[in-house]
């Protein structure tokens, strides 16, 4: 028996490994980008929301706190202003003079789709902004 051809063989299982790492590579680095994007909307809208502040209440008591009508509003136009697409509406919770913003977006799958069942998977970011007096 003889070898001839099995090292052309043995190359083409290589290139074929070495193409498929590069595309789950490829997906990986541009998920991750994704899910910065969203990382960003949220902070965006966490220290937007962080400049609702109770005005009344700051003027009269001298205590800060947040209007969570006011810091709701601001979150979300500013969460509607990026852009971004998203799963579900987003979640803003106000406490005191925190705000917490809570987003889930899609993770598109590229080249993973032809090895991945679907064609991506949730992700859910969340951000925390404290209101300050300069």
């Amino acid at each position: 028996m003889t070898e001839r051809g099995s090292v052309t063989l043995w190359m083409l299982g290589l290139s074929v490994s070495l193409i498929m790492l590069g595309a789950v590579a490829f997906d990986l680095w541009r998920g991750i980008g994704q899910r910065r994007e969203l990382v960003a909307v949220a902070d965006g809208a966490a220290v937007a929301a962080a400049s609702g502040i109770d005005v009344e209440r700051w003027r009269s008591e001298g205590v800060l706190m947040l209007d969570p009508a006011e810091a709701t509003s601001r979150a979300l136009r500013s969460i509607e202003s990026s852009g971004a697409v998203l799963v579900s509406p987003p979640a803003v919770t106000v406490m005191g003079d925190r705000v917490t913003v809570r987003i889930e977006g899609w993770l598109s799958y590229g080249f993973l789709r032809l090895v991945v069942e679907g064609e991506g998977m949730p992700v859910v970011v969340s951000s925390t902004a404290t209101a300050v007096v300069p």
